[in-house]
């Protein structure tokens, strides 16, 4: 009995700690984004999930250079989602906007999610001190572990451009 007891707690803790990397959240347009299923996606190798702010200047200098890579890697199975977090005392509605412009703008074709109450920054520990400092970067394998965490986006592309050869 303690034997079976044992198995399943080792068992659901494998299976939580790989659903806690998961993300679950609506993008900008409205639209259900679950990670979880895109990366059970044949086509699907790895997530990038970069965590973003309207406010934060390196992330919107960032997002050109991230749809390049996306688009080069797209067909190989590299998926991307950003998650958007509120940049200060705005409602949702105007996060959203600004979300949006920002999106329209940089021409982004892949999913922007908007995490206003912060869970998603906080499964993925995003600014331990509570500060939720971006951007951050994570890749996550097809099993939805994090293989690689960034600050910086030179950083990222290196490691895409590896995993993606």
């Amino acid at each position: 009995m303690k034997k079976t007891i044992l198995f399943l707690l080792l068992f659901s803790a494998l299976f939580v700690s790989a659903a806690t990397h998961d993300v679950r959240l609506f993008t900008i347009d409205g639209v259900y984004y679950n990670s979880k299923k895109v990366r059970k996606q044949r086509s699907t190798k790895y997530i990038v999930v970069d965590f973003f702010s309207s406010t934060c200047q390196p992330c919107v200098e960032s997002l050109p250079k991230l749809e390049k890579l996306y688009k080069k890697y797209h067909l190989k199975g590299l998926k991307v989602v950003v998650v958007a977090q509120p940049a200060g005392f705005d409602s949702e509605k105007i996060e959203k906007q600004k979300l949006t412009e920002i999106a329209s703008t940089h021409k982004i074709s892949f999913p922007m999610v908007f995490d206003m109450w912060q869970k998603a920054a906080e499964r993925y520990k995003v600014g331990k001190d509570g500060s939720y400092d971006v951007p951050q970067y994570f890749i996550l394998n097809k099993k939805g572990k994090i293989i690689f965490t960034a600050r910086k986006f030179k950083e990222l592309e290196k490691k895409i451009v590896t995993i993606m050869k």
